[in-house]
């Protein structure tokens, strides 16, 4: 018996270099699997996110290490309950049963606490992920906007940040997890019988090989896919936010048809990366069946043949062992799908977070010392669209205004004037030439500050859902109730909102779908008495009014207007007549300036267009 053990040993000491190096092949070929085409540095960005709480994640860690271990452990206590608590004296022998119950109910439990830990983890990371990227976001500019589709950065923001999350939440930890009970239960396996676990290991490159090749096309098909879903969203998008263009000129079947086939040609791409996925099942689970087979079938032999090679105790812990090895495969396969799909889902999310916004704050920008007074000078202006740099938009033009003074920028459409507004509050910045307030460059001053000094009204009015005080407010976010409705009062909101069940406090629907556009119209003109600042820009902001409520405003408009540098783009002769200069643009270049009087007499193509546009003289 001695001599035999002894012979046994010094098989096992002989084979221990071998399995050891079959071992570090085994998890090299892991390592190399796992990677297979997953950007990593986009993963390590995503991972950065991690970083603020890197003290939990350290310590879900050591739970996940710690539950994967008590798993392993088991088998060993079952060995013992078999060989010691079957063939002896069970009252002698209880404590294995103890033991193996009280080994269950720790695993339980650290299983049960990993699972709390990282999805809490994954949650908190997706939401600063999210709150990152909204902000980020927040900060491109118009060009960017022109570029990126509304649709798709919303597809990015929650379609890809779930995907993501579930990655976090749930797929890495059980990653780390197989990764462990892999390398634990193949070194088990070695410690119990080596004959037995090279001929499992002899199905391993049968598994490898083809998973290799299908999971690098897997990752492929998964970034192609959430390209196909963020472009089927982004249809829905522009159609849904003129719902009643699409209606009114009967597209409603047109829409369906192409949604449609967008949602088709995007299931056909999820489709493609599904099938993989289930070939990649299909493949390890086979593999590893089969493996199985043949381990069980040989250890049976084993143990009714030498029992002193390997008792049923022993074979029992091997089978264990096995099947926690066959089970993390399997799980790799699916969770590999997920992380590969995590990683195309991460790539989109990073392009926008390393997106750099053109229109920034200098970094030696300076507010200015004194109270802005509102002294405007355009000088020398050159500007062409980055989109279109081909066509100038602008061409030399020098406009001076003087703290308090009205301008009324006047000339047929596509002349520049809103371009010019867009300019001051830098959406884009000049190609040539110098902005300045008060004397200072507009691109030396901190962004949200020149903007801080601005109130704008829009001709394209954006309303909010929400109530109409939530709308007001909006200009001003610390403002009173008293200043809000005060607000109101003066752009004549309290003529229609007075009239409603709620009042101020009336819901307005998805872009102020309830209100008409004059009433939209007068919500974005009490935003800027509300912001009171001392530059105003009006861009058409009566022109959805008809001419008895348009007269009635004038008066408040004089009132917004008092002790402010106000730029003002009007098509009708009442607005444009208060302003104490008016400049008349034509293809981008200022073709006269003075009063209406003197144009009217000294400029044939102000007449023509005043005769033409001029309404309410």
């Amino acid at each position: 018996m001695r001599s035999t053990t002894t012979e046994a040993n010094r098989k096992l000491r002989a084979s221990s270099k071998w399995g050891g190096e079959k071992l570090n092949m085994m998890i090299s070929s892991i390592r190399r699997f796992m990677l297979t085409k997953v950007n990593t540095h986009v993963l390590a960005e995503i991972l950065a996110f991690v970083k603020p709480y890197k003290k939990l994640a350290y310590f879900s860690l050591f739970v996940l290490v710690l539950s994967s271990l008590n798993l392993l452990v088991l088998p060993v206590s079952a060995r013992y309950v078999m060989d010691y608590g079957f063939v002896h004296d069970i009252k002698n022998n209880v404590h294995y049963y103890i033991v193996f119950a009280i080994l269950t109910t720790l695993s339980a439990i650290s299983t049960a606490w990993r699972s709390y830990l990282v999805s809490w983890i994954g949650e908190r990371v997706i939401a600063d992920m999210r709150s990152k990227l909204f902000s980020k976001i927040l900060s491109f500019d118009l060009n960017q906007f022109e570029t990126l589709k509304i649709g798709e950065i919303l597809s990015r923001l929650t379609t890809d940040t779930v995907v993501v999350q579930g990655t976090l939440s749930n797929s890495i930890s059980m990653l780390i997890r197989n990764i462990i009970q892999i390398i634990g239960a193949l070194s088990m396996m070695f410690l119990t019988s080596i004959y037995l676990s090279l001929v499992f290991l002899a199905s391993v490159p049968l598994i490898f090989i083809p998973a290799r090749i299908v999971v690098t096309r897997q990752r492929d098909l998964s970034k192609a896919g959430q390209d196909k879903v963020a472009l089927s969203s982004s249809y829905a998008g522009e159609t849904l936010f003129a719902i009643h263009i699409a209606q009114a000129f009967t597209h409603e079947p047109y829409d369906r048809q192409l949604f449609s086939e967008s949602v088709e040609t995007a299931f056909k791409a999820q489709l493609k990366r599904m099938r993989l996925r289930g070939i990649l099942t299909v493949i390890v689970t086979v593999g590893i069946t089969a493996g199985f087979l043949l381990v069980f079938w040989l250890g049976s032999y084993l143990v009714s043949q030498n029992p002193q090679v390997i008792t049923q105790g022993q074979l029992l812990q091997f089978i264990a062992y096995a099947i926690i090895l066959a089970s993390a495969f399997v799980g790799m396969a699916d969770i590999i799908g997920e992380v590969q799909k995590a990683s195309g889902a991460s790539e989109r999310l990073v392009e926008l977070l390393n997106l750099v916004p053109t229109i920034t704050s200098n970094k030696e920008a300076t507010k200015p010392q004194a109270p802005i007074k509102g002294a405007i000078s355009f000088k020398d202006i050159d500007f062409s669209y980055p989109n279109r740099p081909h066509r100038q938009v602008i061409s030399n033009v020098s406009i001076d205004i003087k703290p308090g003074q009205s301008v009324a920028l006047v000339g047929h459409s596509g002349a520049g004037k809103s371009t010019l507004l867009q300019l001051l509050l830098r959406f884009y910045d000049v190609d040539k030439g110098l902005i300045s307030i008060d004397g200072q460059p507009i691109n030396m001053m901190p962004l949200d500050f020149l903007r801080g000094t601005i109130s704008f009204v829009p001709q394209e009015v954006v309303i909010f859902s929400g109530s109409i005080f939530e709308n007001i407010l909006y200009g001003f976010p610390e403002a009173t109730r008293d200043q809000v409705l005060n607000a109101g009062r003066m752009a004549m909101v309290s003529e229609f909102a007075d009239d409603l069940q709620d009042g101020y406090d009336t819901l307005v629907g998805e872009r102020g779908m309830r209100l008409s556009g004059g009433q939209r119209q007068r919500i974005a003109i009490a935003r800027a008495f509300l912001r009171d600042t001392p530059i105003l820009l009006l861009d058409e902001a009566t022109s959805n009014l008809d001419a008895k409520n348009e007269r009635l405003l004038q008066t408040s408009l004089k009132e917004l207007m008092k002790g402010r540098t106000t730029i003002v783009i009007a098509h009708r002769l009442a607005t444009v007549m208060q302003a104490d200069q008016i400049i008349f643009m034509q293809h981008g270049h200022v073709l006269s300036r003075g009063k209406h009087d003197d144009l009217v007499v000294n400029c044939e193509k102000y007449k023509h267009l005043a005769s033409l546009q001029f309404i309410d003289g």
